[in-house]
């Protein structure tokens, strides 16, 4: 510390000065020494503060405001600790203490840091002025020469709008330099970092961070210095033993100017508490695995219900069949061995007992092939329907009025290629069965959707009406009874099946007496696959 002494100013430092109430910066009443001296320090353009002996700031004026960055508001706050580099801070303490007091003015240099964590270096003087017996108070008298920067009015105007909203926002704020160590903090953030007892905390931000997750975070904030990109960390709060918190951090670089012009980068951050989240997040995860495990459990049970109803349909089946057989044989035997015997009536009522097992035994197969769809869905694999459609076409063998048209392209589609044969297959050849006109039609057309495919199936057969549209897709449910036709009543009922398995729709569009057309969908990815890669 320099020695020279500006001897002109020593009275002035012990007499005028002894008033109390203006160091602080109150109006000293009935002191007139105290009234000028505080006057022309409000009004000298140099920056004048006044620092108690445990380094509290006690006043300021208006020129050490503004540079500085700080309102007068912050006063209370203010401390040497917040204010000056390290090294300037050991000066500081001795200067305040009885060994190195001084009790003249000394020239000094000094670094005052302003609110957006610059140092500016400082000339000026330094004095002690007379307080209350056993206090002691510094008078600072510092410079601003044409090379030093002052904060722009625009600069101190965000510094103002940054503190406002910090000290409102929600979520904790902070901010540091270069190096991470803390230059600014709102209230919010010391009570995440349970720091509400230091009032303004200068360490590395991270000191907040539980020792065992503060290595992947320094990890992370090191990459992030390194590349530039927005940092987002997520770790424990360094708390006390038996508590455990849970913080969120986001970051981004920002860039401030030395007191010599060059720009250093210092950080901004936000915090938020996300322990209630994290509790929260892990009673979501505990109850769906308990309901994932439940739901396997009813799953099972479905399946082994469904299992034993699949061996209690085939048992019974094979055991309706068996009867079923041996009429259809006895009314052959009746025909073959007493046919001349019978009259026209009883060999017409043999036939009718025969279409009717035989109907019976469609139906039977009917059952079956409905309850197989719920238990074995068969493999996937890539169907072309421009070779399945003209070989089902075929197969069917349309009567000699009928017309059945395909589209000259079809698609290769995804499907478990007997399911999709069924599909056709009963929509077909139900516009056949039902054809009661003498050049019936029936159209086959499919478009391309934006996950999948939409195929119709249209004829110009009686048509349905309106009140039957959705009816005809349950099971066992007949337009036709009587002995017109040999339709069991399942066949829509499993296209539905099939189709609402695979995630589509299957409905009809038909007037009475003007023809119907089916339309159904055909998903590119199955529901069950699509839910399982949403998952």
């Amino acid at each position: 510390m320099p020695d020279s002494e500006h001897t002109a100013n020593e009275d002035a430092g012990s007499s005028g000065l002894t008033a109390r109430k203006w160091a602080t910066g109150v109006d000293p009443g009935g002191d007139p020494a105290g009234c000028i001296v505080s006057t022309l320090l409000q009004r000298t353009r140099d920056l004048a503060v006044v620092v108690d002996d445990a380094g509290r700031i006690r006043f300021a004026n208006e020129s050490w405001y503004e540079a500085l960055g700080y309102q007068p508001e912050d006063l209370p706050r203010l401390h040497l600790r917040h204010l000056v580099p390290e090294d300037d801070l050991s000066r500081w303490l001795a200067w305040l203490s009885d060994e190195d007091r001084p009790q003249a003015c000394h020239s000094i240099r000094v670094g005052w840091r302003t609110r957006g964590g610059r140092v500016l270096v400082l000339e000026g003087a330094l004095c002690h002025c007379a307080a209350e017996p056993g206090e002691a108070r510094l008078l600072g008298l510092f410079t601003l020469d044409d090379h030093t920067p002052r904060l722009p009015a625009s600069l101190r105007e965000a510094e103002a709008v940054l503190q406002l909203l910090a000290h409102h926002a929600p979520v904790g704020v902070f901010q540091t330099d270069a190096g991470g160590r803390l230059v600014r903090t709102n209230a919010r953030w010391r009570k995440i970092a349970g720091l509400r007892h230091v009032e303004a905390p200068h360490g590395v931000w991270w000191q907040m961070v539980h020792p065992e997750d503060r290595t992947a975070v320094l990890d992370q904030w090191r990459s992030f210095q390194q590349y530039g990109h927005d940092f987002l960390g997520e770790f424990r709060v360094n708390t006390e033993a038996g508590e455990t918190r849970h913080a969120r951090v986001r970051a981004v670089r920002l860039l401030q100017r030395l007191p010599g012009g060059e720009l250093a980068p210092a950080y901004l951050g936000v915090t938020e508490d996300v322990t209630e989240q994290r509790r929260l997040q892990d009673e979501l995860v505990k109850a769906r695995h308990i309901l994932e495990q439940r739901v396997g459990e009813r799953t099972a049970q479905l399946e082994a219900a469904n299992a034993e109803l699949m061996r209690f349909a085939s048992v019974a089946a094979h055991d309706l069949k068996a009867p079923l057989r041996g009429v259809n044989n006895l009314a052959e035997w009746l025909i073959a061995d007493h046919g001349e015997a019978l009259s026209e009536e009883g060999r017409e009522t043999c036939r009718l007992l025969q279409q009717r097992v035989t109907q019976m035994h469609r139906l039977i197969e009917g059952i079956l092939e409905y309850t197989r769809l719920g238990t074995d869905a068969g493999i996937e694999a890539r169907v072309s329907l421009g070779a399945l459609l003209p070989h089902l076409v075929e197969v069917l063998s349309p009567p000699s009025h009928i017309t059945i048209d395909l589209p000259a392209k079809l698609p290769e589609i995804q499907a478990v290629p007997e399911q999709l044969r069924q599909v056709f297959q009963n929509l077909i050849q139900n516009a056949i069965k039902f054809m009661d006109k003498p050049a019936g039609r029936i159209v086959v057309a499919v478009s391309r959707q934006t996950d999948g495919w939409l195929f119709t199936v249209e004829d110009n057969g009686p048509g349905i009406h309106q009140r039957y549209h959705r009816k005809i897709f349950e099971v066992f449910e007949r337009l036709h009874r009587g002995g017109s036709t040999d339709s069991t009543g399942i066949g829509l009922a499993i296209v539905k099946r099939i189709v609402e398995g695979r995630g589509g729709r299957v409905w009809v569009e038909s007037t009475e007496g003007q023809g119907t057309t089916f339309f159904f969908t055909w998903p590119d990815i199955q529901a069950s696959r699509l839910a399982a890669v949403k998952v």
